[in-house]
């Protein structure tokens, strides 16, 4: 699975119009708050493609609100959810902690401290239970080879 959501196309015109990026991320947001998550391949691709969007938005823009902030860790929340349903668990980490990399660096953008701390922690707590107490998958790991060691 990679996580390269939107086409380049698609890319690089969201990169140009930022306010169009925020507009796409909120409102795919807003569709995967209001359905079930069931890990479906539109949902994953529109959960994929709104956190993609929001970073690019969180790139451009000179300034951020508080809000932005919380939605765009609620976004990578949907996005973990949905790759651990799929027992993606190194993918949901690498979006966990890049996410909040990115919560970290909005207080460069007008958010307030008491914002990104709370944001951190929901990311820490409700992405770090999910990549790490969601019940792993019945399907047996492959073997591999026995490494031999160094004396």
């Amino acid at each position: 699975m990679r996580l390269n959501f939107l086409c380049p196309k698609h890319k690089e015109q969201l990169t140009t119009f930022p306010l169009q990026a925020r507009d796409f991320w909120k409102r795919c947001l807003t569709q995967l708050s209001s359905e079930a998550l069931i890990a479906t391949p539109t949902q994953v691709s529109m959960a994929g493609s709104s956190l993609q969007a929001a970073g690019l938005y969180f790139g451009e823009a000179d300034t951020l609100t508080d809000d932005d902030v919380q939605d765009y860790a609620e976004s990578a929340l949907v996005l973990i959810r949905l790759l651990v349903k799929l027992d993606q668990r190194r993918l949901a980490t690498v979006v966990l902690v890049g996410a909040t990399a990115i919560v970290e660096e909005a207080a460069e953008k007008g958010v307030s401290q008491d914002a990104v701390i709370f944001a951190r922690r929901c990311l820490t707590i409700e992405g770090g239970e999910c990549v790490n107490d969601h019940p792993r998958s019945s399907q047996p790991r492959p073997v591999s080879t026995p490494v031999t060691p160094l004396r």
